[in-house]
């Protein structure tokens, strides 16, 4: 017996005429659903470690300005606002834009 691994694109596509021009389309809209589903969960995870990556940042941004919370910004040492400007910039690169 065949398996999908075993067929070319063209015998792949053609399997899948055949099932979607069948009496019963079942078989074809639960393959398709499957594909569906991991395609979503793939997605999902990229999502997932680009928010966690994006909070990482922004609790290390928090963490370092938290000492001089109520300070007029003058008493932030330079070393301290530079470090979290870049935790600030790196949570801010972590997020991909829509374009």
């Amino acid at each position: 017996m065949l398996k999908p691994s075993d067929l070319t694109k063209a015998e792949l596509l053609q399997v899948v005429e055949m099932l979607a021009f069948g009496e019963n389309k079942y078989y074809l809209d639960r393959a398709l659903g499957r594909i569906e589903m991991q395609r979503n969960d793939a997605h999902s995870e990229r999502c997932r470690k680009l928010i966690d990556e994006e909070q990482k940042h922004y609790a290390a941004y928090f963490d370092l300005l938290r000492p001089y919370e109520g300070k007029p910004i003058e008493d932030v040492p330079s070393d301290v606002l530079e470090q979290a400007t870049a935790e600030l910039d790196k949570a801010w690169a972590s997020v991909p834009r829509v374009e």
